[in-house]
């Protein structure tokens, strides 16, 4: 269908007794809602496992060819249990926020064509399990240092940068 929902307002969290909100078939609807947001982490990490087409047993949040126009902050909220994020084909991802050092038990992060743009953040360096990082057809001017603290990094994809 033609759905073209883009955002739920932060005041359906005041709606303290809804349980099921259905936001199926809304491909401009890009962030968690807002009430689930309101929630706090643990209930954002529940839904992005369901929102992004993610499977509980690899922990994949898989958020491409979403038409995102900049990096998600609700994505950061789930700490540990993400292990893979692909944010491949978006619209304008923008920058890569500090905070994904969050992130800690991510092994691959995938952001090819989505227009990364601009120095990459120290914070990649933090992710010490991450194994895959996949940056090719993007805006990236610079490699951080701190990204030789990612002892498990197996594979750079830079190319088209």
């Amino acid at each position: 269908s033609n759905n073209q929902l883009k955002e739920i307002p932060l005041e359906i969290g005041n709606c303290l007794k809804l349980k099921t909100l259905e936001v199926k078939n809304n491909p401009a609807l890009t962030v968690p809602p807002a009430y689930i947001v309101r929630q706090g982490p643990t209930k954002t990490a529940e839904y992005l496992m369901k929102f992004g087409e993610a499977r509980k047993g690899d922990r994949r949040l898989d958020l491409s060819n979403r038409k995102l126009t900049g990096f998600p902050p609700e994505v950061t909220w789930v700490g540990k249990i993400l292990r893979v994020l692909d944010l491949s084909n978006n619209t304008s991802v923008g920058a890569i926020p500090y905070s994904i050092c969050e992130l800690s038990a991510l092994t691959a992060l995938a952001a090819d064509n989505s227009k990364v743009s601009g120095r990459l953040t120290q914070g990649l360096g933090f992710l010490t399990a991450l194994k895959h990082l996949s940056l090719g057809g993007n805006e990236v001017i610079s490699i951080p240092n701190g990204l030789g603290n990612a002892t498990n990094l197996e594979t750079l994809v830079l190319d088209r940068n």
